[in-house]
This record gives C-alpha cells, sequence and structure tokens, in this order.
C-alpha cells in the first residue's frame, strides 16, 4: 500500500488534494479499513475535500508455489512499501518450491521465507511429467513444522506490544 499526493501544478495546491492511492492484494493478511479525509478548508467542504478508505495490512503473507529471483524481489518491494505505511507490520512468504539461491531476508523488508517443502523446483525437463511431479510431492511433503513456526510468528506477533514509548527509560532503549 502506498499512499501519495499528486497535484498537478502549483496552483492546484490550493484545490481538492489529488490523492494517489496504490493497493496490493495479499494471499493472507490481518488489518483494518482505514477511511481518510483530507482536504485544502479546515471546514472540509465537498468541493475541496478528497476522501476514500484502505486497508491497513500489519500482517501480510504471499503464498507460492515456486519462488524465484524475479519474484523474490517484487515480494522485497512489496514488504518495503507496507512497511513504509506501517512500520511495525509484518511480510512473509510461503513457498512449496525454490528456484534460486537462498537470500537473507534481513537484507530486505520481509520478514522470513517459509520453504513448505524442503526442495528446489524440478528441472524443466521434468515439470510436465506427472509422475516426476507425484514422486516429489511423495517425497519432500509439506512439513506441518513449517507451518506451526509460522503460525507460531503470528501468534506472536498479535498478542505482542508493537511500541510502548513509556517503556524506554525501564528499557534504557527506545526499541
Amino acid at each position: 500500500m502506498s499512499l501519495a499526493f499528486a497535484p498537478l501544478s502549483l496552483p492546484s495546491l490550493g484545490e481538492k488534494p489529488q490523492v494517489v492511492l496504490k493497493e496490493k492484494d495479499a494471499d493472507f493478511a490481518l488489518g483494518k479499513t482505514i477511511f481518510f479525509k483530507f482536504s485544502v478548508d479546515p471546514r472540509f467542504s465537498n468541493s475541496a475535500t478528497s476522501e476514500g478508505k484502505l486497508i491497513l495490512a500489519v500482517l501480510a503473507a504471499e503464498c507460492k508455489i515456486n519462488l524465484d529471483k524475479t519474484m523474490f524481489q517484487e515480494a522485497a518491494g512489496t514488504a518495503s512499501r507496507l512497511k513504509q505505511g506501517c512500520p511495525t507490520s509484518r511480510y512473509y512468504v510461503l513457498v512449496e518450491y525454490l528456484d534460486m539461491e537462498a537470500e537473507d531476508c534481513r537484507l530486505t523488508a520481509v520478514d522470513n521465507v517459509f520453504l513448505l517443502r524442503h526442495v528446489k523446483r524440478l528441472p524443466f525437463e521434468k515439470r510436465s511429467s506427472y509422475e516426476e511431479v507425484k514422486k516429489q510431492h511423495r517425497e519432500y511433503p509439506i512439513d506441518s513444522n513449517v507451518i506451526w513456526v509460522f503460525v507460531q510468528e503470528i501468534q506472536a506477533f498479535v498478542s505482542a506490544v508493537w511500541y510502548d514509548p513509556s517503556k524506554a527509560l525501564q528499557k534504557g532503549s527506545f526499541i
């Protein structure tokens, strides 16, 4: 999600705000609908006021069958935009097959990538073979322990106090 203002020109700054809202669907999200009004008029007259709504996701997850480098970079960009709007949010990727070298998520805004089957993607020449796919599913089933770790992360996040500035003096730090 990103929210921006895009005035057409300097004189248009005195007119109804041009609000540009970009939203992206996630496969799984926890959040809340937020309603907004922006105006150049303190009385919020209709002619000078833009209004709308957005969904503020505090936790989002993308589910992929296959994860390649391009998809990972797109996920990292989405996670970054999500965290610009809500810095305490979390962004995860759940994937069955890996089609890239694993990367350190700490260098991106992605909080974690969960590898559900612990296996790389089948080579191109084997992907169209039903027997090869069936064999891979049998040999590398979805790992319930990985899903449980993901559920525990969600539970910890939901039950946590995300930020309490009144605790800074007790803890000796802001975070």
